[in-house]
């Protein structure tokens, strides 16, 4: 089979997210005997494929590519980026794919209502510009996007319930697939017990990740543990921003990395006590993950779409997303070393039923439904 992955964004290595997935995904495929190839931001004229322009000119630059690309079996197109392409191939117009799938890393529509709730809660302040590209623009490119495509599949279980209720369409055309864990992350040894507590948040230095949380709760564990360090990793912004936007008082214990490959983000999560994830909203929590399948406990809450896979005991702290939530969540398990490393320890063993493997053998699936028409809502546990 030969697959096409095309996304907008940018297909660095440190960028971890979506890249981080279809790489991932396409090389298993690979290992299959499958042909892959990535399309990304930097394979786009970079005035076309970067900054806020790109909403409106992305599109037409993917239609353009396309029609003078080769043949495939599958074009797995994220989000509304191939709306236009879409359109011509649902018409007959222009066919480059047996099958175009539609890959929802995290609906647009429900970042949407958490970006109206941030505003209503004057967490936000967008502008009218912001509010008609992506109101009136983006959440119209998806919509149609996943109208016309094939099939949709998404990372949490919460996505096809409301794509099929808002957007009215049939339930049976999801595919709901859970992100797998790399090896540096499954085959390192459990972290090693440390006097000195350890707290890291990993994540784009973006108000969406929930940074506002930060200060507060790490001033309160410096409170209580004077020698405690902090760690922000893979920030993507410079250090001295994120500095700034922290306590004074905790900035001495802090360090801050603006990329990390996966090895060093590996060790670096294996070197703490716990990870706190206070995201607004999170498609599905890669690097949530990644912390608990090396047994590093992890603080979030239920808008953490990795959330939606948890069956019966958590084997996250899982809190309401409140400061008060996630200070008392940390201080408790600072304080307690056994509930720590059970945390811990049931982390690692649930996390380690998630692989790469097993996500590209149901994204292989997903792609055979799509190329033979059938139905079939299918969700991998």
């Amino acid at each position: 089979m030969r697959v096409l992955f095309i996304s907008g964004l940018s297909g660095r290595p440190e960028c971890g997210g979506t890249p981080t997935v279809l790489r991932r995904i396409g090389a298993e495929l690979e290992r299959d005997g499958h042909r892959v190839e990535h399309w990304f931001a930097e394979d786009f004229p970079p005035l076309l494929a970067q900054g806020s322009r790109a909403t409106v000119t992305l599109p037409p630059a993917i239609l353009t590519r396309l029609s003078r690309a080769g043949e495939y079996d599958v074009l797995d197109i994220s989000s509304g980026d191939g709306v236009l392409y879409l359109g011509l191939h649902r018409l007959g117009l222009l066919r480059r794919a047996r099958a175009v799938v539609v890959r929802s890393h995290g609906s647009e529509h429900l970042f949407g209502d958490m970006m109206r709730q941030a505003e209503s809660e004057g967490l936000l302040n967008t502008s009218a510009v912001f509010r008609a590209r992506f109101y009136g623009v983006r959440l119209r490119q998806v919509g149609w996007s996943l109208r016309l495509c094939d099939r949709v599949i998404c990372c949490s279980h919460r996505e096809p319930d409301l794509l099929a209720q808002r957007l009215r369409i049939p339930r049976e055309k999801f595919t709901t697939i859970p992100h797998g864990v790399g090896e540096e992350f499954r085959n390192a040894p459990p972290p090693a017990e440390s006097q000195r507590p350890q707290v890291i948040f990993a994540g784009n230095w973006v108000w969406n990740k929930g940074t506002r949380f930060l200060g507060p709760v790490f001033r309160e564990v410096r409170r209580k543990y004077p020698a405690a360090k902090f760690v922000v990793a893979g920030a993507h912004v410079p250090a001295d921003l994120v500095r700034a936007e922290l306590p004074e008082e905790i900035r001495p214990a802090l360090e801050v990395f603006r990329d990390l490959s996966p090895a060093d983000l590996a060790r670096k999560m294996a070197e703490s006590s716990l990870m706190l994830f206070p995201s607004d909203f999170e498609g599905f929590g890669l690097v949530a993950m990644e912390a608990m399948a090396l047994g590093v406990p992890v603080v979030m809450s239920r808008n953490v779409g990795l959330a939606d896979w948890f069956n019966g005991d958590a084997p996250a702290a899982v809190v309401s997303h409140t400061l008060a939530d996630y200070t008392q969540a940390c201080l408790r398990l600072l304080a307690d070393d056994n509930a720590r490393r059970r945390l811990g320890q049931k982390a690692r063993t649930w996390a380690s039923a998630f692989t790469w493997k097993v996500a590209a053998g149901r994204t292989l699936e997903a792609y055979q439904m799509a190329m033979e028409g059938k139905g079939g809502s299918e969700k991998c546990r």
